[in-house]
């Protein structure tokens, strides 16, 4: 059960008006001056965003939304609990999305600014310590996988011997946590959990990424006990179901699962991922391991929309919807993806690009095939995705020293943020006159059928599309781009 209250006011009789953060931990203090009249199974989870991006706070339990929170004139929210048990909870802002476990008795109150959302989070009061740790331990675990493109490079013994220091640098830092501060077993589940599932997820991912041929004489050079990690491995932690880093890690061990059994089946030929066999195979295994069906259809479902978005041709794209129908059992999920598949396959190769209006960063709109007077990429970012922005720009940095023929362009989605925009265009890697955004974001990508940013387009000099779905990061987009020019 749960109570909104009206304002911070509500709980202690004061009043919280400053956005300081010394204003913050006085109330925090009025907060646990509070403790003593909370009931058992009470706690209090509110805070501050500065710069929001929109006017709500959505939070959900287990993946299920709990409820929608509007923000103050001065950009608070607050949420009261009743009769909870300890759990996962997360919150979501624009396109950010942190977690937080919640248990009978925390008055959490935290704080974070969206211009750099992760970094800037800190919670404060009563259950905040243990929050700040998760934080923290995700977020190092997140720059360390940023680095997988080049501590792929290693040979396959420093790797793992990377990567074990590392998971044994952090389970050390938690069971020390563990030890100065009693917690539930949720919380201790779930940070173990996140830190076993993001090296597994490396170590998954590593073959596809050293190895330029996938075959058996690839494989055989990993060290014998390179996939001890399985050992225990859970396809059905229902616990897990809205967990991102058991997925993060079930997406790239089914793909490696794929190769596996391709290899032994044609130990000499190479493995290509991107044929209908590949796709099949890895789908096949998701439909046999997985029986919870909360993570059978969440993870069906993302994997075919992945794949119907990069397939080759529209026959393997058939296949490849056909199993989804054949195996989900959501029909909500099934109705998702029939709309999907038709909003992607808008725009084909060898189609002309359409006919969209851009503004460059001196305010003068251009049709877009004014941009198109050689190979272009097209990609796209937005505000709300900050990481996504600086990977990308710092690749694109890469490739326009490597790929001096082509055009490299950016384009911002947003619909109403030119000021953002504009402060955003001032971080490294950005080239200022190759960057622009919709004159109408809404209806452009309804045109583009632009549902996420990760989309990469490469047009042709004569402004036809000759890929409408490449990968930004696969190894392959460099061949693509030798295509291209």
């Amino acid at each position: 059960m749960l109570i909104r209250t009206n304002n911070f006011a509500d709980m202690c009789k004061t009043g919280f008006n400053s956005s300081s953060v010394l204003a913050v931990l006085f109330a925090l203090l009025l907060f646990s001056a509070c403790e003593q009249g909370n009931q058992k199974g009470d706690a209090f989870f509110g805070g501050e965003i500065l710069n929001p991006k929109t006017s709500n706070v959505y939070i959900y339990r287990d993946g299920e939304p709990v409820d929608t929170l509007e923000l103050s004139e001065d950009n608070k929210f607050e949420l009261e609990f009743h009769n909870i048990k300890t759990g996962m909870y997360s919150f979501m802002h624009g396109n950010e999305y942190q977690l937080a476990i919640v248990a009978p008795g925390d008055s959490i109150v935290m704080r974070v600014n969206t211009i750099d959302f992760d970094q800037s989070l800190v919670y404060m009061g009563e259950g905040a310590k243990k929050n700040n740790f998760l934080v923290q331990l995700f977020l190092e675990m997140e720059q360390e996988s940023k680095s997988m493109f080049d501590i792929s490079k290693i040979s396959p013994e420093l790797f793992v011997r990377h990567l074990d220091s590392l998971e044994s640098e952090k389970k050390k830092r938690l069971n020390n946590f563990l030890k100065r501060n009693k917690q539930s077993e949720v919380f201790s589940d779930l940070v173990s959990a996140g830190i076993k599932y993001n090296y597994g997820a490396m170590r998954e991912a590593y073959p596809f990424r050293h190895f330029t041929t996938l075959n058996r004489a690839a494989l055989e050079q990993l060290p014998p006990n390179y996939f001890v990690f399985r050992e225990g491995l859970n396809y059905n932690d229902s616990s897990l179901a809205h967990f991102h880093h058991y997925y993060n890690f079930l997406f790239p061990h089914f793909n490696t699962l794929a190769l596996q059994k391709l290899v032994e089946q044609e130990p000499n030929l190479p493995v290509n991922q991107q044929t209908r066999d590949f796709y099949l195979t890895k789908l096949g295994f998701m439909d046999t391991l997985i029986t919870d069906p909360v993570i059978k259809n969440n993870i069906l479902k993302y994997t075919t929309k992945s794949l119907l978005s990069n397939a080759k041709n529209t026959e393997q794209q058939e296949d490849i919807l056909q199993f989804f129908y054949n195996h989900s059992k959501s029909d909500a999920d099934k109705t998702y993806m029939a709309n999907w598949y038709a909003s992607i396959t808008k725009i084909r190769a060898g189609q002309r690009f359409p006919e969209i209006e851009v503004i460059d960063t001196k305010g003068k709109t251009l049709n877009i095939h004014e941009l198109f007077d050689k190979a272009t990429v097209c990609t796209f970012w937005s505000t709300n995705a900050k990481s996504h922005f600086e990977n990308s720009h710092e690749r694109l940095a890469y490739l326009r020293q490597t790929f001096k023929q082509i055009n490299f362009i950016s384009i911002n989605t947003d619909s109403d943020n030119e000021e953002d925009w504009v402060s955003f265009l001032r971080a490294p890697n950005v080239v200022s006159d190759t960057e622009y955004r919709f004159r109408d974001p809404e209806a452009a990508k309804k045109i583009l059928a632009l549902h996420n940013v990760n989309r990469v387009m490469l047009i042709d000099k004569d402004g036809n599309v000759s890929q409408p779905n490449a990968n930004l990061f696969s190894r392959k987009f460099n061949l693509n781009l030798n295509k291209l020019q």
